[in-house]
């Protein structure tokens, strides 16, 4: 095997293990680097792939301390997630900050969307009327809190070192040229 294949086989291994720390160490609901593994791995690596089985394996590894839940609500939960992935690769085809913070930022809107409604309809918390839906979203508000301030931690700061360091590497090339 390559020693490059090695290199990204050790690396994904090592994020794999320091998300599923990240999920089972004691920490405010929801404020996890999951989403953020998604959306860094599609919006760096050439083969967004990685990023999504990283997450993958995480995120079952990580279930398998703290225990897995209704089908349906899993496959909200991990698709959610997965669709950090998607936005990550978008925000890596903008150039415009702007843009790519709220591509992130989307990520946590989606999840809060998605999970709370998967919730309503699939689990037996709240009655499956308008009402119901609109609890189990209120319900999920201090989640969505929570979610939305990691990826600003996890992703939108990150971003913004992203970007000064690409408006650095460019001011270099400039002065080199002149």
């Amino acid at each position: 095997m390559k020693s490059k294949n090695i290199s990204i086989i050790v690396w994904a291994a090592a994020i794999v293990m320091a998300l599923v720390v990240s999920r089972i160490l004691p920490h405010p609901w929801n404020f996890t680097p999951i989403g953020a593994a998604a959306f860094w791995g599609a919006f760096v690596f050439r083969k967004w792939w990685v990023g999504g089985a990283v997450l993958i394996a995480a995120m079952l590894l990580s279930d398998a301390f703290i225990g897995f839940y209704q089908w349906q609500i899993f496959v909200a939960v991990y698709g959610s997630f997965a669709l950090y992935a998607v936005y990550g690769k978008l925000a890596a085809k903008y150039s415009s900050s702007l843009s790519q913070w709220g591509t992130a930022l989307f990520g946590s809107l989606s999840f809060f969307v998605i999970t709370n409604a998967s919730v309503w309809l699939f689990g037996t918390l709240y009655p499956k009327t308008f009402d119901g839906l609109i609890a189990s979203l209120v319900a999920g508000i201090p989640f969505y809190r929570n979610m939305l301030f990691g990826d600003v931690v996890y992703i939108a700061v990150p971003l913004v070192v992203f970007a000064v360091v690409r408006a650095a590497q460019k001011d270099e090339l400039v002065k080199s040229v002149v």
